[in-house]
């Protein structure tokens, strides 16, 4: 009875997950040194990391909530090839 219990939560709360709707909003303008953000990773409740697509250099940005850019990380020996994938 409990296995059965356990598999009917799951499938609940997986039907419950995907049946969520979220209404994207903008936060932010990105920075003009970032035209083509590829891939976004929050850090912390201020904090966003963001890289370009493929063909810009091997770095990554560090951007507040409001667009604005906190460093920019260069990567040494690496190619900037579709890091999201």
């Amino acid at each position: 009875m409990r296995i059965i219990l356990s598999v009917i939560l799951i499938i609940f709360l997986q039907i419950n997950l995907v049946a969520q709707h979220i209404t994207p909003r903008l936060i932010c303008k990105l920075p003009d040194s970032i035209p083509e953000s590829s891939g976004l990773l929050f850090s912390s409740a201020n904090k966003i990391f963001t890289h370009n697509d493929s063909g810009d250099l091997p770095r990554f940005f560090a951007i507040d909530t409001l667009g604005n850019l906190l460093r920019t990380i260069y990567l040494s020996q690496a190619t900037a090839v579709d890091y999201e994938d």
